[in-house]
């Protein structure tokens, strides 16, 4: 009785150890991604898809005999798996509004590429600008026929094989001008809107 009494409480110890470090560690995966927020986040994740499995097969096989919540353990860790799964939402919202914060500063590198008249590249390239923008690795920039501009700030994250950042445009259509094997259609495929003309891309779901 008592050895299974230990077993549930240290159940109870290792499921909470494990929700504590998925669901900070997931809000922070998406909210400012991190190598570091990754790993922990896919490592806790994994550990309570097991623990789920496990608590399930002792809950039936041996604390059903002596306890009324048997399957109590099996249940919170079911609870906070959900949360984790619906997170990403949360992080994605606080990216956005530390976007919003800076997003004065984004214009103004939007506006000197507007007024810069020797720009004319109907194809994406790298552009310097006397405006920078904290955290961003480099500039892309494109000059359509009709004089709208396509800007792409890519982010400086700290995880392999990841690229994001955001994205300027004039109008909706304005990528349909971009030449070349650098359209960001192509390479950069999940876009999603923010504000205005104002779009969130990435080569990972999710993001």
């Amino acid at each position: 009785m008592d050895g299974e009494g230990d077993s549930v409480s240290t159940g109870y110890r290792v499921l909470a150890v494990l929700g504590a470090v998925c669901l900070p560690s997931t809000l922070s995966m998406y909210a400012a991604p991190h190598w570091a927020t990754v790993i922990l986040a896919a490592v806790s994740f994994l550990g309570l898809a097991i623990f789920l499995i496990t608590s399930a097969i002792l809950g039936i096989a041996r604390w059903r005999r002596t306890s009324s919540v048997w399957m109590l353990p099996t249940v919170a860790c079911g609870a906070i798996m959900l949360v984790a799964w619906f997170i990403p939402t949360f992080g994605r919202q606080l990216a956005d509004r530390q976007f919003k914060r800076n997003l004065t500063k984004y214009e103004e590198v939007v506006e000197e590429i507007k007024h810069t008249e020797h720009f004319r590249s109907p194809e994406l390239k790298i552009v310097n600008t006397s405006h920078q923008v904290s955290g961003v690795r480099a500039i892309k920039a494109a000059r359509c026929a009709d004089g709208t501009v396509v800007v792409a700030f890519l982010l400086d994250v700290d995880v392999p094989l990841l690229h994001e950042g955001y994205l300027y445009k004039d109008s909706p259509g304005s990528t349909t001008c971009v030449e070349g094997k650098t359209k960001l259609e192509s390479n950069l495929p999940y876009t999603r809107p923010i504000i205005g003309n104002w779009f969130h891309f990435s080569d990972q779901p999710g993001l």
